[in-house]
């Protein structure tokens, strides 16, 4: 008996921990920290960034040190023959182990404007990444939001057909109740249970779609398939917005990330051509050397010991020919220019697609749900009399299940349209550039 009890309270446990609810806020949340996307265009982004520090610092002053030590071959000491001496003289003693320190500097003074150039270049890939981020964090919402809506929307429809299962399988006991009173036929009998059959069969379709909906939706918060998520959604949606496709376009246009991303590598591009022409230019830097060695050239004659010395000067670099790399690099970043140019007028062009798409969808949605209540209405009204018709046998069941049936399609269409203008608004908010997370 223990035994038992135990087994079911871990059962119970396991269930209650494996289920979770979730509100439309709480779904973006999780999503939004969970998205491996948006992961990568933060990556994105400080990859950027440090790539902006790693130009800057090319153009500051470059110190560095180095240390080295050698033990030299036994070679003859430097001696010269005089003749009027009987010995040779001895110039220089040899020196078998050398010790050298030195620190230095290199300083760019003139590279052809390709630092500051490359750097410009550089702040404007990170400018488009920070877009490249909200865009990414905007349409991982509007995945999310859709999952959320048609998670939802699925629940409703399996509610609305177990609704419609419970009516039939009690007009079905009335039926046989007429019957066995010698009201009702054989034939009005088998003709509810066929249309129960057939409902039930729908509400196995159903119940599929919302547990492949409930793993779509999982997937898009990022938590594990296998968990039993209930939502908790507020259904009273804003259908008051009055939308112009003009004032739409033109907010696009201005707001949507990727264009101005694709806005800002286009100006990078311009910059990385400027700083391909930098090779046509002579190379200026300034440089210095501290040294403190053993022995140290500078001091003759040359002699086991330590000194220091120093030396500061001006560089200069020009390639004269390189048999046609220059006006390589430069072509090839013209042509860039020229890609970038094409892709942000082809994405204005997909841009202004989209907003218009998603503007006649919702238009259609929202006369889908006008049209919608306008037949619920009618329905309701006709399954109200057909059931007072029925219980006084004056319409046969075949007439009431029709007006069951009419009740039911009314149902669904209402709410499922409610779901559907709500995801076509999110959509159009999107597509216009706002954001929705």
């Amino acid at each position: 008996m223990m035994k038992n009890i135990l087994i079911t309270l871990v059962f119970l446990s396991t269930a209650l921990f494996a289920q979770q609810n979730f509100t439309l806020e709480q779904s973006l949340d999780s999503g939004l920290k969970n998205s491996k996307e948006i992961h990568i265009a933060e990556s994105r982004l400080k990859q950027a960034e440090a790539k902006v520090d790693e130009i800057w610092s090319g153009r500051m002053p470059k110190f560095a040190l180095s240390a080295a030590y050698a033990h030299l071959s036994d070679v003859p000491a430097f001696e010269v023959n005089l003749p009027i001496l009987p010995n040779p003289v001895k110039i220089q003693d040899v020196v078998l182990n050398t010790y050298n320190i030195s620190v230095g500097f290199t300083q760019p003074l003139f590279t052809g404007f390709k630092l500051s150039s490359v750097q410009s270049a550089a702040e404007k890939m990170r400018d488009a990444a920070e877009h490249e981020l909200k865009k990414a964090q905007n349409e991982k919402a509007l995945e999310i939001r859709e999952a959320f809506w048609l998670l939802n929307k699925t629940g409703i429809y399996l509610a609305l057909i177990d609704e419609s299962v419970a009516l039939l399988e009690k007009h079905l006991q009335d039926t046989e109740n007429y019957m066995d009173n010698g009201l009702a036929t054989v034939n009005d009998v088998l003709r509810i249970k066929v249309r129960l059959a057939d409902t039930q069969l729908k509400r196995v379709e159903a119940a599929n779609q919302k547990e492949l909906a409930k793993t779509l939706f999982n997937k898009s918060i990022g938590i594990d398939l296998n968990t039993d998520t209930r939502l908790m959604a507020d259904t009273t949606f804003n259908q008051a917005d009055i939308f112009s496709l003009d004032d739409l376009l033109s907010e696009a246009l201005q707001n949507r990330s990727e264009l101005h991303a694709i806005m800002l590598q286009t100006e990078a591009a311009g910059y990385n051509s400027s700083a391909a022409k930098s090779d046509w230019y002579p190379q200026i830097f300034a440089f210095g050397n501290y040294q403190y060695s053993n022995p140290n050239q500078r001091y003759l004659p040359v002699k086991d010991e330590f000194n220091d010395s120093w030396d500061v000067g001006v560089s200069l670099q020009w390639s004269i020919w390189d048999w046609g790399g220059r006006s390589a690099k430069s072509e090839q970043a013209r042509q860039q220019v020229i890609q970038a140019e094409n892709g942000y007028a082809l994405a204005k062009e997909s841009i202004q697609t989209d907003v218009r798409k998603n503007y006649l969808d919702l238009l259609n949605q929202k006369q889908r749900l006008v049209a919608g209540k306008l037949y619920l209405e009618s329905a309701e009204e006709n399954y109200r009399t057909s059931n007072e018709k029925y219980d006084v046998q004056l319409i046969t069941s075949t007439e009431l299940i029709d007006a069951e049936v009419s009740l039911h399609e009314a149902k669904t269409i209402v709410e499922t349209a409610k779901v559907d203008y709500e995801i076509a608004r999110i959509r159009l908010l999107k597509s216009v550039g706002r954001k929705i997370y």
